[in-house]
């Protein structure tokens, strides 16, 4: 599931800048500083998914799903391809 959200997310951007030639730092991404936001970024959400675990609310990794997705699958709309 991560390879997938990077593909949408991450690879064509990737591309899109491989293609136009372009440096990630004109979009603002710099390596200034890449340690301490990966330490502080760990340092927030470590806790968080150490309760999840503990109070055994983790039911799978699914990156796309928000707040909508159940009603959506629900009410039909996404029918599956089948013969």
């Amino acid at each position: 599931m991560t390879g997938v959200q990077f593909g949408v997310a991450g690879l064509g951007s990737t591309i899109v800048c491989m293609l136009r030639k372009e440096k990630f730092k004109s979009f603002g991404l710099t390596r200034k500083n890449i340690v301490k936001a990966i330490i502080e970024t760990i340092g927030c959400f470590l806790p968080y998914i150490c309760y999840v675990f503990a109070s055994g609310q983790f039911d799978g990794f699914h990156p796309f799903h928000i707040a909508i997705t159940d009603e959506v699958i629900a009410s039909g709309i996404p029918a599956p391809i089948s013969s």
